[in-house]
Parts: C-alpha cells; sequence; structure tokens
C-alpha cells in the first residue's frame, strides 16, 4: 500500500494532464454518460475518485446530495477539495483509506456507489471482494455506477486496446506498484450478487463503458 500511496500522490499533480493527452475529454464524456439516471439519488458513495473532477461535476449536478469519497492519495483529496467552496465542502467527506478499512467508517444507507476507473486495478477476486465489501452499504434497489475500460472490440480496434491496455498496466506498475495486468469485465460478478443491468452506454469504438447496475435482492 505505502508504493500505491506514494505512487499516486507523485501523480496527483499530472494526472489530469496525461489523462487528457492520451484521452481528450472522452474519460470524462464516459463518466458523465449515465449519470441522469442517477438524479433521485441523496446519498452517493465514491470509491478512488482521484483529484475530483468528476466529483466536481457529480456536486453541480446533485445540489442536494451528499457524498463520502474514499480515497487513498492525501495529495489527490488536497486537490479535490481545492475544487469546491466552503459550503460545498459541507456536504463532502473526504476518507483518507485503503479501500481494504473504508468500509470501518461507513453507515449503510447509500442510494448510489460510483466506480469510475478503479476498478480495472483488481483482479477478479479482488473486484468481488469489494462488492461483497461496499453492496451491503446500498439501500434496497440502490445502483452501483460502473465506468471503465472494456477489451470488446474486434480487428484493429482490439489491437489497439490490448496495445494501449499493456501500456497502462506497465505504467502503473512501475509507479505505483499495480499487481494486476489484465482488465477483467465484473458483470458476471455483479450478476452472482444480485445486481442486475439497468443500462450502458460505450464510447471510443467500445472501449468505454459506463453501466448502471441495481441492486434487486
Amino acid at each position: 500500500m505505502a508504493q500505491s500511496v506514494k505512487g499516486y500522490n507523485r501523480l496527483s499533480s499530472v494526472y489530469a494532464w496525461l489523462e487528457h493527452l492520451a484521452f481528450a475529454n472522452t474519460l470524462m464524456r464516459a463518466r458523465l454518460s449515465l449519470l441522469p439516471e442517477l438524479k433521485s439519488a441523496k446519498e452517493i458513495l465514491i470509491l478512488g475518485e482521484g483529484d475530483g473532477r468528476f466529483l466536481r461535476q457529480a456536486v453541480s449536478y446533485f445540489a442536494e446530495a451528499r457524498f463520502v469519497v474514499l480515497e487513498q492519495s492525501p495529495n489527490m483529496i488536497a486537490l479535490a477539495k481545492q475544487r469546491f467552496s466552503s459550503a460545498e465542502l459541507e456536504r463532502i467527506q473526504f476518507i483518507e483509506c485503503d479501500i481494504q478499512t473504508g468500509k470501518e467508517q461507513l453507515k449503510p444507507g447509500f442510494d448510489a456507489i460510483i466506480t469510475c476507473f478503479f476498478l480495472d486495478m483488481f483482479n477478479a477476486t479482488g473486484i468481488c471482494n469489494i462488492l461483497e465489501t461496499f453492496s451491503p452499504y446500498l439501500k434496497d434497489a440502490g445502483y452501483w455506477y460502473y465506468v471503465d475500460f472494456a477489451e470488446t472490440g474486434k480487428g484493429v480496434n482490439r489491437l489497439y486496446q490490448q496495445a494501449y491496455l499493456r501500456l497502462m498496466y506497465w505504467f502503473f506498475a512501475w509507479q505505483t506498484g499495480l499487481e494486476t495486468q489484465k482488465l477483467v469485465n465484473p458483470h458476471s460478478l455483479f450478476e452472482a450478487l444480485g445486481f442486475r443491468l439497468q443500462g450502458q452506454n460505450d464510447l471510443h469504438f467500445h472501449f468505454l463503458s459506463s453501466r448502471l447496475y441495481q441492486k434487486v435482492n
């Protein structure tokens, strides 16, 4: 964990620039793609927010909602806080923690959980553990908003996806000690835990996938 925190602290000041260089504004479009479907949410949990650019949009969109953000990098949290007024910060609780210990500071009752470009850092076992750990904090019929990369292309598109993913995993392994080296499609893991897909939008030649899952049992 120490290497991971140091890595994300080191990347915090250039993270947005690197994202824009690689994808322009496409990743943010994916993050916002199905956000209107959560318009009735009042209590929202975000896992691994990063530097707060998505949170900035979400706080503006959900004018009355309260947010809890789990993020392990103190530098990322500091950058995120700079994006908000004092009044807005009253609606946001930042918890600096590892994903494995974050639940200790949470209470059940969230309308939605959001993971944007976060679950790609875990293997199937890790993703399953995260889903099992945090889904009980959702209300009945609550939503899990998942946004991430997807390896679904064909031909040249698939070659592009595979090349980018190899580069991405190499880079984050170098910078943060990331052990995962392969993208996992978590759809079957969501279904196994009683979630059903309610909406999906794919962008950038089906390389980015925004999905809205609802807890049905």
